[in-house]
């Protein structure tokens, strides 16, 4: 063989590779449907979950919980209050069962003001007949009359010498408790029994009188001894701590006419000790040697400095005008220490910074929440908290406007935001761990799968089986599961799911992608309803179905073949044979034989730049648009006129013969056009023009509609024809 022809037979096979690496995966290798989970999701009679939830009041007033780590299972915390215009919600342990219950206020006078604290997840114990939300039963742990309207309601550890957390309300003064201007009181709650209290008994551990409308408060223990400390805030007036287990002693008090606090917390932010004072102040009549709009306050000898001094300036403060509205803490990248979060009112200016994320030491805060993101132009944003909500080891940054919640799951590393459409009343949040004891349990749905994400073929059905059962009792469950998806079915779409010691039920689903596009992407539900008595807590158990059309796969084997006729002077023709693999029952839908010539050309049109992966057939059959990864497109014309239509009514199981446009290939037959077949060609190497030819083999794959695009596989086909050949000597060892 000449070096020209060599380097002919290498160009073919490099052209030859390349179409065949830049078609799509689906065409390549079998898809798969995929389910994810392979054991029965059930919620057993205690089940604990690492991850907090969000706590907010809604638009109405009720008192909602959102838990983001596993939306649609079973154990979802999904608690709404039974009644509605609730002003105040706080988080804290009343029971001692180990997680967190709610304390909530309302009312606006001496005859509705009320306190109440639900037990959104029974740990233990008795629970209430039908007070069960998605599974997961609840009650009402205590319910008081308040003496006149309350503003705001805490929870923390003020008295140590009680078990469990108290309770503080910032109220309207009655008759015999106002003092001068004083209109305003701190009252702080305890239960009567001091050790091993169930939250339902309080009493009036201590008070006092202020003037200020209190409307912000964090709770914490500074130095970590003895009881919790409180800061309230009133924004654009004053800012004020206090030592509740020492007499109500005054810790911290700013006020300014000028330099005006907005809001003030408690954080860890720097790094091991005492828990630091974080405050936010409008900075527009500062003095120029004092101007920081956020200051952090160290805790030392038992108080914080009057100014922070240094502290303030070089580790935390910095100038924002206007300064920010709200600050809260959070260990975004569990490092140990908080980062302090910052939100801003900035009008007529959408691209101001609007949350701002500032952290002390080594830690280190990506650019977009150092440098600040602009959010809403209508400052919307105004309220927030941190808190771990999908159970990572790290906070997630939580803010709230009037109807959104938004949070950022990663927020150590990216500003991408999720967003949870709902209404709010733009100022109530908390963050706590709801069931970090668990819950016992009811009749409930329970599925082998949480989700289904499944890779179906063009033209076929796809079916795969989950397992169903009642996993909280013994009892039966009526049910129905149906699909919001005409092509999802589920069999049997009714009947009994047995109780949480059987193995379940096993239902069947069946995608039909026949009528369906490749690349197509659906997003389907399967629904389970429970019918009957007793009824499933959590109906309907709703799985989220990700159903990704493909392209079904086929291929040659071998990859490509080549006929040697040594000598040349007489030789006959001769048969080579390639196996076409695929899917069962996916039909071959043509085979075009070119010339190399015609494959090059397009090989290497620039508009193609050599990407040939798809291919759609005319309706009339005389031509094949190739389609490249970019969107180019190169036609190349077709022999035999086969119409895509008139193939799909093809005897399948018959011997079909297709046309060549290369002489020396006289004869191109499969024994069926149903895969997997065989394919047959004719080499006759007396019709050459030369002692090295080449060829294309085109095979075009499995499809349904000429609208819709299809595989294309090439392999190369040579002809060597010589009077003479050098063979390599066999070496045997005596």
């Amino acid at each position: 063989m000449n070096r020209v022809a060599r380097h002919n037979v290498a160009s073919w096979f490099i052209l030859a590779a390349l179409m065949l690496s830049l078609l799509p995966v689906a065409a390549l290798q079998p898809a798969v449907a995929q389910a994810q989970g392979s054991d029965v999701v059930k919620p057993a009679q205690t089940s604990v979950n690492p991850n907090e939830e969000i706590v907010y009041i809604d638009g109405q007033g009720y008192i909602r919980v959102l838990d983001v780590e596993a939306p649609n299972t079973p154990k979802t915390i999904q608690f709404v209050s039974p009644t509605s215009g609730w002003r105040s919600v706080a988080l804290g342990d009343f029971n001692n069962d180990g997680d967190k219950e709610m304390v909530a206020v309302a009312g606006s006078g001496p005859t509705s003001s009320v306190l109440t604290i639900y037990d959104p997840v029974v740990a233990a114990g008795q629970t209430v007949p039908g007070q069960e939300i998605n599974g997961v039963p609840w009650k009402q742990l205590a319910s008081f009359a308040l003496p006149d309207r309350p503003e705001i309601v805490a929870a923390g550890n003020f008295d140590p010498n009680v078990d469990g957390d108290e309770i503080l309300v910032i109220r309207e003064t009655v008759a015999g408790e106002a003092k001068d201007d004083n209109d305003w009181r701190i009252v702080i709650y305890k239960q009567t029994t001091a050790k091993h209290g169930h939250g339902t008994q309080w009493t009036e551990h201590t008070a006092i009188n202020t003037s200020e409308h209190w409307d912000r408060i964090n709770v914490a223990n500074l130095d970590n001894t003895g009881g919790d400390e409180f800061v309230v805030a009133e924004s654009g007036v004053a800012v004020r701590a206090y030592q509740p287990d020492q007499n109500m002693r005054k810790l911290f008090e700013y006020g300014s006419s000028c330099r005006q606090p907005y809001d003030a917390t408690f954080g860890d932010y720097f790094k091991g000790g005492n828990k630091e004072l974080l405050m936010v102040t409008d900075p527009r009549c500062a003095s120029s040697s004092n101007q920081d709009s956020f200051r952090v306050y160290s805790y030392a000898n038992n108080t914080f400095p009057a100014d922070p001094g240094d502290v303030g300036s070089w580790q935390g403060g910095i100038l924002f005008t206007p300064g920010p509205r709200t600050v809260f803490t959070g260990d975004i990248n569990g490092s140990g220490d908080d980062e302090a979060i910052l939100l801003r009112k900035v009008d007529n200016d959408p691209t101001a910074a609007r949350l701002i994320v500032r952290s002390n030491g080594d830690d280190q805060v990506i650019s977009e929440f150092q440098n600040g993101l602009p959010l809403a132009d209508d400052n919307g944003y105004l309220a927030g908290a941190a808190g771990d909500i999908d159970g990572d080891g790290k906070d997630e940054i939580v803010i709230i406007r009037n109807n959104n919640i938004r949070y950022y799951p990663d927020a150590n590393t990216s500003a991408q935001a999720v967003d949870y459409s709902t209404t709010t009343n733009r100022r109530t949040i908390a963050i706590g761990d709801l069931d970090a004891a668990g819950s016992t349990s009811g009749p409930v749905f329970a599925t082998s799968v949480a989700k289904l994400d499944l890779d179906v073929n063009y033209g076929f059905i796809t079916t795969g089986q989950f397992v169903l059962k009642n996993a909280g009792t013994e009892d039966s469950l009526a049910y129905t599961a149906v699909s919001n998806f005409s092509q999802l079915t589920v069999t049997p779409g009714s009947g009994l799911a047995p109780g949480k010691s059987s193995g379940g039920i096993v239902l069947t689903y069946s995608v039909d992608a026949r009528n369906l596009a490749i690349g197509q992407t659906i997003k389907a539900t399967i629904s389970i309803f429970s019918t009957g008595t007793p009824e499933a807590t959590n109906s309907p158990l709703v799985i989220p179905v990700t159903i990704n059309v493909k392209t079904p796969p086929f291929e040659a084997i071998p990859a490509g073949t080549s006929a040697l006729f040594i000598p040349c002077d007489a030789p006959t023709a001769r048969n080579v044979t390639f196996t076409l693999s695929g899917l069962p029952g996916s039909q071959l839908r043509d085979v075009q034989v070119w010339d190399t010539a015609t494959l090059a050309a397009a090989g290497a049109s620039p508009e193609l730049n050599g990407a040939l992966y798809l291919g759609t057939r005319s309706e009339d059959g005389s031509s094949l648009l190739l389609h490249s990864a970019a969107g180019d497109e190169q036609v190349l014309a077709a022999a035999g006129r086969m119409n895509l239509l008139q193939a799909a009514a093809l005897d399948a199981a018959a011997e079909l013969a297709y046309p060549s446009q290369v002489p020396w290939i006289t004869s191109v037959t499969v024994n069926t056009t149903t895969l997997p077949s065989q394919l047959t060609l004719t080499v006759d190497p007396t019709l050459r023009t030369k002692g090295l030819e080449q060829a294309g083999l085109v095979l075009i794959g499995p499809s349904y509609d000429a609208s819709n695009p299809i595989a294309v596989r090439s392999y190369p086909i040579n002809m060597v024809c010589s009077n003479w050949g050098a063979w390599m000597p066999v070496l045997g060892k005596q």
